[in-house]
């Protein structure tokens, strides 16, 4: 089997917009970040009306439940999530300066008495520490 994420990651790189058979922009969200996906926190209150209201274990039941609050998701709870994905999103622009000025910081771990750096004078020994 081979790996398709690179093929999928320089598809979502275009800077053109991709459209679908009925014209319609398709939005390519970043792959493993559900908090910046809001059906993500769509199926959260999903599951979570789910394991609050399951009282028979019974697929039918479950899957009942899931029509019923499917339905009744309203406008109020669709925008609170994408307030809260804009919110992220902020948070993670706000922050994306801090990363680029982090520089490479490297601590090597070795089981050699003697350290690559020179921290000691030649005229110290090491056992007086």
């Amino acid at each position: 089997m081979e790996c398709l994420k690179a093929e999928v990651m320089m598809e979502g790189e275009s800077e053109e917009f991709e459209y679908n058979k009925w014209h319609n922009i398709v939005l390519r969200l970043p792959p493993y970040h559900p908090e910046l996906n809001p059906i993500e926190g769509i199926w959260a209150l999903l599951k979570n009306h789910i394991a609050a209201h399951n009282v028979t274990f019974k697929l039918d039941d479950v899957w009942k439940l899931a029509e019923d609050k499917l339905k009744n998701i309203g406008v109020e709870e669709w925008e609170k999530v994408c307030a809260h994905v804009a919110k992220s999103e902020e948070e993670y622009i706000s922050r994306e300066h801090f990363t680029d000025d982090v520089h490479e910081f490297i601590i090597r771990v070795n089981n050699d008495s003697k350290s690559e750096c020179n921290y000691f004078s030649s005229n110290e020994d090491d056992n007086d520490f």
